[in-house]
């Protein structure tokens, strides 16, 4: 869902925090699911003038480390936060997919807040491909018609409203929420048993079908499974999942860049395609076939054969394999307390996002140098795929206020929040 906005000034340009927050048109942040499902089920009783029956609501998320190691089977740390999407959902025998929101108000036309298609019509070819004009709607249609894939979802008609209070263009998953979200509700619609542990799975498909982005699943996996007890440590090669505590006094501060974040107009596909080359390189040269980069990698002693045959690969494998190990180390500092170690991390992880896999900005920059050099502030990093969006930063947590206010003002940031863990995709059966 994440679409671009026009490009503010620098985040240490001489602007006022209030004229960015009304030319973003972001609403203050509420960190109540039943605020949003409230506004959503508003909006759909308005719009198609009966009650839904089930809501889907899922968190947005801050990657505190790891950035584009899911892809390649490295390791990264994110963390589930207060700001939700929710989706309220009823079934309907008129063959139509039918969507509104009150998100997109501020980045599209007026008129296109609503969006209908048959299901006959719904296929990923008319949403994302030649010559296909982009719609905000591909995320939550494309998310119902792949749970209607699965038999979750009867086919028979679908109206769908929703309402976030996920900053759209920030980096923050909107786009996956609203794809968990969206399933969520379907959930709530289905007299099977559905498995949640296939949603992320399926909203992931979604967004590579229908929104036409080749993510990976990291975000779509804290959206789903997020707890409020901190972080999870996610081995993409594994599969397996860790929770992560934060130590007592510490905390983290989310400011926004002053850029859109928007993978689908950025160079996010080429990195991507960058790096399964270089896994097929290697499963070339080796005579064996690895699923991902980082298990090539381990088994392997050099970069030599990428190297060969596809020098500007190097750098990126080098940042895969880094990141995975400062994700490691982060979390096992971040556990004890080792605020200095932590901090290092983060900043040492910006860099390799900055000088090896190229995907920070000098907003992005900017706003990390600004974070590091404030009182209380261990380590700050860019969070995300990059190309814009926001920087987290580590802090005491007795310094938080002073650093909000610094990132807000100093900082000209037009977004600042301190980044509350959170629950993940919850689902509930409303009353008619």
């Amino acid at each position: 869902m994440d679409q671009p906005h026009p490009t503010p000034p620098s985040p240490l340009a001489p602007q006022s925090h209030s004229l960015l927050t009304d030319r973003f048109g972001w609403r203050p942040l509420a960190a109540d699911a039943g605020h949003v499902r409230e506004r959503a089920t508003d909006l759909f009783v308005r719009t198609f003038g009966t009650r839904p029956i089930s809501c889907g609501h899922a968190p947005g998320r801050v990657n505190i480390i790891g950035d584009h190691t899911d892809y390649a089977g490295g390791s990264a740390a994110p963390m589930a936060i207060q700001l939700r999407t929710a989706v309220v959902a009823k079934l309907t025998n008129d063959g139509m997919v039918s969507v509104v929101t009150e998100w997109a108000g501020h980045e599209v036309p007026a008129g296109s807040r609503s969006y209908s298609r048959a299901w006959k019509d719904i296929t990923p070819a008319a949403f994302a491909g030649p010559n296909v004009t982009k719609t905000w709607a591909a995320y939550a249609i494309g998310a119902a018609a792949c749970a209607a894939q699965t038999g979750w979802l009867r086919k028979c008609g679908l109206q769908l409203a929703i309402a976030s209070d996920i900053p759209v263009g920030a980096g923050l998953s909107s786009s996956a929420a609203l794809e968990v979200a969206t399933i969520g509700a379907c959930v709530g619609l289905s007299k099977l048993n559905p498995t949640i542990s296939r949603v992320p799975e399926l909203a992931q498909r979604a967004e590579h079908l229908y929104a036409g982005v080749p993510c990976g699943i990291m975000d779509q996996l804290i959206c789903t499974l997020g707890s409020p007890g901190g972080l999870i440590l996610i081995n993409f090669a594994t599969g397996k999942k860790l929770d992560v505590s934060v130590a007592p006094g510490l905390a983290f501060v989310v400011a926004h860049s002053g850029v859109s974040h928007n993978l689908v107009a950025t160079a996010y596909a080429d990195r991507r395609a960058k790096i399964e080359s270089a896994l097929q390189i290697i499963c070339r040269g080796t005579g064996r076939k690895y699923p991902t980069l980082m298990q090539a990698i381990s088994r392997i002693s050099d970069v030599d054969l990428v190297d060969a045959d596809d020098p500007e690969a190097v750098p990126l494998v080098a940042h895969v394999l880094a990141e995975s190990r400062l994700t490691r180390d982060f979390c096992v500092s971040i556990s004890d307390g080792d605020a200095a170690a932590a901090g290092a991390y983060m900043t040492e992880s910006h860099e390799s996002l900055k000088k090896d896999y190229k995907v920070s900005c000098p907003e992005l920059d900017a706003m990390v140098e600004f974070a590091c050099a404030l009182p209380g502030v261990h380590g700050a990093r860019m969070s995300g795929g990059g190309f814009g969006g926001c920087i987290v930063a580590l802090c005491d947590d007795e310094a938080c206020g002073a650093v909000e206010h610094a990132l807000r003002t100093g900082g000209r940031s037009p977004l600042v929040f301190r980044a509350v863990p959170s629950e993940g995709l919850e689902v509930e059966t409303l009353n008619a």
